[in-house]
């Protein structure tokens, strides 16, 4: 019933005007007579609670013969006589499918308003559309501008014979469907309803207009859909649908779909089909800031997000129904139909694909029924009618399902809309924390809007909120629609746990939404970042973080990969991607860093634990491929190269191990040198490379240690010809049974290199010479309640500044759950003050120590991790070489298992930063891999010396100690350093080991190096000149679909593209350098 009027009917004695004035007296207000004078409609304030019942009090002791509300009545339901329709439970849910009565979209009450219009156009970019399907021939565009077949454009619109839309891929006016998912999107939009064929669409009728760019097999380029577009926005339509999506972030692509905001056309997008959370892990056009673009997620027959289904609080809007929804099929199976098992005419499909073209039909319906709304009005009425449900909270803008019988309805009184949506991706997790002020933006609309508030509160749950911090935008008195509601001053909050609470009253009442936050005050600027990973892929998340200048910035740039299945990423200091990454490759296992082509820039070598396909890549500093990479071994997986030159050319040779337990030295253009692969002898895995000058001939050696077994730890060492080095290789006794991994430096300043191992989780560590032979005092045995621990992988750093080298290992024992952190003498005594506890918590998880200062006071720290519960969270310590925990220290951070751990001056500030990778899935399984950085030094301090700041201890991935003073020498040419002459450069790589066989002791010469280390930054400087090839080009990305439950992947082709560089589209060579591969959503 209405809420703020009576119908009541004059008394047929009682004239007009006595009439008027016992409403009057009684407090009413006529509204609304009708023809006859006999029946009036009278308002009252509907605010307050008690007025109805007053006035029906009051008019009755009036003689009012009636009285009463005015109750509000429907049309019966419309149901279409399409024969397939009682199977379609997205649009009315009976449990036909086995899922629960009313989980829909609620068509069949809709339909009794509006059932659609030809007027309203919805351009399909998709694979096209099977133009001749019983059920969508009716409903097809036709551009009534242009004649078929004339071969003229007549309509001048740069098209020739567009009568139907545009085929993208083929430059032709036919966009028939070769795939199949086209003609099923169009199918949900707008097949014909009540025509007594198959199914019906949620508009029975509409004009549809099929662009396609997507191919035979569902892929596409950007710049087809760019043009797919424009070619929308010429021709006026009022709503796009985009069931597909990549992972890049196309300039080109958001600038199209903010003209079409332009021409007031609404953008309807899928989430994607990873699972993921995509407000940290974005998928495009989807998660675009655009104010004209709606993101679905999927919804399934029990209103449950679909287990498939990218969701995201502040980047995807609503949900719609996407699992096994029946639609239009191409009459005639395609290939892919065949393939996928599906008969022609009409199927199942899922995916975030099918959820989309149910709310961009659901606008189309709208703009039929009410054509003078704006894309701003529709796009909030859809948000703001779908039905809130408990399971999409925290999932989406609206926390809703489509409705759209609430939507066509739309009672003008009583709506309240309250929605977060950014800063996106910045905060909304736990795991996502702010350090800076930020404006809270979103949506605060209502009918009679009174007013909306934004509050904070400590903790995710709070019990109090305040104001303190928070300035609304208009005094929090005016609507906003996508735009700033509040500036949040972060000062005002200690660091920890904070929750957003806005809310928003109008007319009808009040709704509240809530966001959690984590404010971490030491983040840098651009921190946290999201480490890439390829859509879809569930690989184990526990890889690092390599320090490199990448640029020859000055600065050290953050390379590695979030996945053993990849993509290779690289970002600057301030957290921004670096041109051309990341690189889409299969598989980036902790990437190292040299100049392997010799033309002065550093390169990226990786392997991969991919099980098929290439196990090894080598690319420039721009992500492209070097010649004769990446490079095939029987698909057998290989893992951290190490790179170094061992034939003094300037050039970086690799060392790497596959699978197949042989030991490969690469040069850089793929090819073996002589004498290689060799295969390691203990029949195990290797975990480690180094090359290193084992017995101070001036020619290095390789070494590498294997994962252990339970007859031992084997050291293999070779020559560079391949040939065995004296005393290798050697098994060490330590009953083993879990991963050794090593170290490897002058521990006790005699000038000779020393190999420090662990046993794995038999608590055996050793200390080594270079001729294999046990140091004095070692073995040590480390125990802990009458157990063998397990051991993170040892650090070495010069704690006390004496040249000698410490010793350090973080053990975990799961009988008494404590982790040890552990300091040794170079004679296996044990370092005052440890080992330490750390506090309590859950396993040692991927953390290994880093040693380097974080404070500022110029000593070195030991930070470690640990695991704290299986939600992700996780404990950072720090402390001094005594063993002291530093103030302020530990901290609780969202770091999963955690990765190894990273020290190095990034900025060039003078402050070490911490940096670390994280490893966790959120709340709802979706991965969430984040790169940070913090500068945790005290105010006006400049940081002290790194001494083990890495994965393996440098970029070249050599777990070879270099002391902050080491003096590197130029490729071929001679150095000349004076006794305290500073140098005004940085060197590394390689050449450091050759100037070590010269001068051994690491202080030789006297040289003073620059305080800021830069590790394998900058490699061997040439005399020669640089060789400048022809420009390589990146390849291009790779995708994932999932069809029917099975995931298939496809490595994008550089395959060319169309050139625009004329108005009037002609057939033309692709580009593959400026074009990016996208993919259909469906799943």
């Amino acid at each position: 019933m209405a809420a703020d009027h009576l119908q009541v009917t004059r008394p047929a004695m009682m004239a007009d005007a006595a009439f008027r004035d016992q409403i009057a007296k009684a407090g009413g207000t006529i509204t609304h007579v009708s023809h006859d004078g006999q029946r009036y409609l009278v308002g009252f304030d509907g605010t307050k609670p008690d007025t109805m019942p007053r006035l029906r009090q009051a008019l009755q002791a009036a003689q009012v013969p009636i009285c009463e509300p005015d109750y509000v009545v429907r049309a019966s339901d419309t149901v279409p006589n399409d024969p397939s329709y009682a199977q379609m439970w997205a649009l009315h849910n009976t449990g036909q499918t086995g899922g629960v009565a009313g989980a829909d979209i609620h068509a069949q009450q809709a339909w009794s308003v509006s059932t659609g219009s030809t007027n309203v156009v919805v351009a399909v970019i998709d694979t096209g559309m099977d133009l001749t399907h019983p059920d969508l021939v009716g409903n097809l565009w036709t551009n009534a501008a242009e004649l078929a077949g004339n071969g003229i454009d007549d309509d001048h619109d740069g098209y020739i014979d567009d009568v139907h839309g545009w085929n993208f891929v083929a430059d032709s006016s036919d966009p028939t469907d070769d795939y199949f998912h086209g003609t099923h999107c169009s199918g949900i939009i707008g097949a014909t309803g009540n025509n007594g064929t198959g199914v019906v669409g949620v508009c029975w009728h509409v004009s549809l207009m099929p662009l396609k760019f997507l191919d035979q097999n569902g892929n596409g380029f950007t710049s087809d859909a760019v043009e797919a577009i424009y070619f929308a926005n010429a021709h006026h339509v009022q709503v796009m649908s985009m069931s597909w999506g990549g992972l890049d972030d196309s300039v080109t692509l958001k600038a199209a779909i903010d003209d079409a905001g332009t021409h007031g056309i609404l953008c309807v997008a899928a989430a994607g089909n990873s699972a993921n959370n995509a407000d940290i892990s974005p998928e495009y056009p989807a998660a675009f800031t655009s104010s004209n673009l709606i993101s679905v997620l999927a919804t399934d027959a029990t209103d449950q997000r679909a287990y498939f289904s990218n969701a995201g609080a502040g980047s995807v809007d609503v949900g719609a129904p996407g699992v096994d929804v029946l639609s239009t099929l191409p009459m005639i199976a395609t290939a892919q139909m065949r393939t996928n098992g599906l008969c022609a005419g009409y199927g199942l499909l899922s995916g975030t694909s099918m959820a989309t073209p149910h709310v961009a039909g659901a606008c189309a319906l709208l703009w039929s029924n009410e054509p003078s709304l704006t894309a701003a009005q529709v796009k909030l009425r859809v948000l703001q009618s779908a039905d809130r449900l408990s399971s999409l909270a925290g999932l989406c803008v609206s926390e809703g399902r489509l409705d759209l019988d609430r939507l066509l309805r739309n009672t003008t009184s009583g709506w309240v809309f309250a929605g977060i949506t950014g800063p996106i991706g910045d905060w909304f997790q736990y795991h996502r924390p702010v350090a800076t002020d930020f404006p809270l933006t979103g949506t605060a609309e209502a009918a009679g809007l009174t007013g909306f508030t934004v509050e904070v509160g400590s903790g995710a749950t709070p019990t109090t909120w305040t104001t303190s911090g928070v300035t609304l935008a208009g005094g929090g008195l005016q609507p906003v629609t996508e735009g700033v509601l509040a500036q949040c001053h972060v000062a005002a909050f200690a660091e920890g746990f904070w929750t957003v609470r806005l809310t928003v009253t109008g007319s009808g009442g009040s709704r509240v939404v809530t966001r959690t936050l984590w404010v971490d005050p030491a983040l840098k600027p651009g921190f946290p970042t999201l480490a890439p990973q390829l859509a879809g892929s569930d690989s184990q998340i526990f890889l690092g973080v390599t320090l490199a200048d990448l640029m020859g910035s000055g600065h050290l740039d953050l390379i590695g990969s979030a996945q053993s299945s990849g993509p290779l990423y690289a970002v600057g200091p301030d957290g921004a991607n670096l041109p051309g990454w990341p690189l889409k490759t299969v598989g980036a296992a902790y990437p190292t860093v040299g100049d392997v082509d010799g033309d002065g820039h550093p390169d990226i070598a990786f392997g991969t634990f991919a099980t098929s396909g290439p196990p090894w890549g080598v690319v420039d500093r721009t992500g492209a491929f070097l010649p004769g990479w990446p490079k095939a071994n029987a698909n057998y997986t290989a893992v951290s190269p190490a790179l170094a030159d061992l034939d003094g050319d300037g050039r970086c040779e690799i060392v790497t191990t596959n699978n197949d337990l042989y030991v490969s030295v690469l040069r850089g253009d793929g090819t073996s040198m002589p004498g290689w692969p060799q295969r390691l002898i203990s029949g195990q895995a290797a975990t480690g490379h180094s090359v290193v000058d084992l017995d101070g001939d001036g020619i290095p050696e390789i070494v590498v240690i294997d994962a252990g077994s339970t007859a031992g730890v084997y050291i293999d060492a070779w020559r560079l010809d391949g040939s065995p080095a004296p005393g290798f290789p050697h098994l060490y006794q330590t009953a083993n049974s879990g991963t050794s991994r090593f170290a490897l430096g002058d521990i006790d300043h005699d000038g000779k290199v020393d190999i420090v191992f662990n046993g794995g989780s038999r608590g055996f560590v050793y200390a080594i010479n270079g001729d294999g032979m046990v140091k004095p005092g070692w073995p040590v045995t480390i125990t802990d309640g009458g157990t063998f621990p397990e051991c993170s992988a040892p650090a070495l750093a010069d704690l006390f500044g004496d040249g000698k080298l410490e010793i350090i290992i973080a053990y975990y024992d799961s009988f008494t759950s404590n982790l040890h952190v552990m300091a040794w003498r170079p004679d296996g005594t044990a370092v005052p003050g440890w080992p330490v506890i750390m506090p309590e918590g859950f396993f040692l998880g991927a953390f290994s120590p880093a040693v380097g200062d974080i404070d500022g006071d110029g000593q070195p720290d030991i930070v470690m991790g640990r695991m704290l519960d299986e939600s992700g969270n996780s404990l950072l310590a720090a402390y001094d070489a005594g063993g002291h925990m530093l103030p302020g220290w530990p901290k609780t951070k969202q770091l999963g298992s955690g990765t190894p751990l990273a020290i190095a001056d990034i900025d060039g500030d003078g402050r070490n930063e911490l940096v670390v990778l994280s490893s966790l899935w959120s709340g709802h399984n979706m991965l969430a891999p984040l790169l940070y950085a913090w500068d945790f030094n005290a105010p006006g301090t400049r940081s002290g010396r790194v001494e083990w700041g890495q994965l393996a201890a440098s970029a070249s991935h050599r777990h070879l100690y270099r002391a902050p003073g080491d003096v590197p020498t130029l490729s071929n040419q001679t150095l000349t350093v004076a006794a305290g002459t500073p140098l005004p450069f940085v060197l590394g790589g390689a050449c450091a080991d050759r100037l070590r066989a010269l001068l051994p002791h690491r202080h030789a010469a006297g040289a003073r190096h620059p305080q800021r280390q830069r590790g394998d930054a900058h490699l061997c400087a040439r005399s020669r000149l640089q060789r400048h090839g022809q420009r390589r080009h990146h390849p291009l990305g790779r995708g994932t679909q999932h069809w029917s439950g099975h995931h298939r992947h496809h490595r994008d082709r550089g395959q060319p593209g169309p050139d625009h560089s004329g108005h009037h589209r002609q057939p033309s060579a692709r580009r593959a350098s400026s074009h990016r591969r996208l993919r259909s959503d469906g799943e």
